[in-house]
């Protein structure tokens, strides 16, 4: 498609929606993640939206949306006239991308019968499965979506679909269930060329060393496989590393000198700010409450509109108040 074309067609509203108006219009439009686009006709009423950074998938969604720019409600008023593949995907599209899960699960379903050729059964579990989070959908739901993907769907899926169910297990309290997941993943024959499959597999392997066997020593060694040569010069990837590390409360002492080395990489702003916080959250973790909240307040002071971090540090200073 001609890109500058298509977009010449359309009003690009770039908004920050954590500050003014941005607010307002995320609320309105429930944007829950960035970058979220959402296209809207004259009168507000939004045609498609979806999320992402990646360049192909912007301007190949953009191709498929301009071919109807009938607004969604048009689309869905439609297709319960006459239903056709184009409006239950559209529709499934959009309600999955606004958190509207078991209209998503619906209409994925229905654009499944429609459309015999290909596999929907990923896109029908991963909204199952997030809805259960909201009490949308039952555990049990996500079991017997995900056994459909397990069946029909590619190497790929089938491991995504084995990680979810493992954090589903891990959440309901089922471990033994949690377990089975992470091997069904593990088990997956995945081809040599595949490396965003293996990738995912990786992480499942490390999962599986961190939660099921207890070998954090083994789980640290491949998660630092996961990141490209030269990580440790990169200020978001020992970030992120250092936040896994936190989160799983394990080789903090590292954790916490590599991402004060990020901080010391970066520059003052947003994205030091976000550094700053993964340094205070691991100095508390331990147990040094004094540092965390002097860390704290260079995050504030970086990104004072960020009321997170001022709610952090309201919280670290109470609690050594409290002693």
């Amino acid at each position: 498609m001609d890109v500058m074309k298509t977009l010449n067609a359309v009003v690009l509203h770039n908004v920050d929606c954590e500050k003014g108006e941005g607010i307002d219009l995320a609320n309105e439009f429930k944007v829950r993640g960035y970058p979220t686009w959402v296209l809207v006709d004259s009168n507000r009423e939004p045609i498609a939206r979806w999320s992402g950074y990646e360049k192909d998938f912007f301007i190949e969604t953009m191709a498929e949306v301009m071919a109807d720019l009938s607004p969604i409600h048009v689309k869905a008023d439609r297709f319960e006239k006459e239903p056709t593949l184009a409006d239950a995907l559209a529709v499934a599209k959009y309600n999955a991308n606004a958190s509207e899960y078991k209209s998503a699960v619906e209409y994925y379903t229905k654009t499944q019968e429609l459309d015999k050729d290909n596999d929907y059964s990923y896109d029908i579990f991963e909204n199952t499965a997030r809805g259960v989070r909201g009490e949308l959908f039952t555990y049990d739901d996500a079991v017997r979506a995900g056994e459909i993907v397990f069946v029909a769907s590619n190497a790929e899926n089938k491991i995504l679909t084995a990680s979810t169910m493992s954090t589903l297990a891990r959440r309901a309290e089922r471990p033994d269930e949690m377990a089975k997941y992470l091997e069904r993943g593990i088990d997956v024959e995945v081809a040599e060329d595949d490396e965003h499959a293996l990738r995912n597999q990786k992480r499942l392997k490390i999962d599986y060393n961190l939660h099921v066997t207890g070998d954090s020593l083994k789980a640290i060694e491949l998660k630092k496989t996961t990141y490209d040569e030269g990580w440790t010069e990169s200020p978001s990837r020992l970030n992120s590393f250092a936040w896994w590390c936190f989160e799983n409360l394990v080789n903090l002492e590292e954790a916490e000198t590599l991402s004060r080395k990020a901080v010391e990489l970066s520059e003052p702003g947003s994205d030091r700010a976000q550094i700053l916080d993964t340094v205070a959250q691991i100095c508390k973790a331990r147990g040094k409450l004094d540092e965390a909240i002097e860390v704290m307040k260079q995050a504030v002071a970086d990104d004072p509109n960020n009321k997170s971090y001022s709610e952090t540090l309201a919280e670290f200073e109470s609690e050594l108040a409290e002693g």
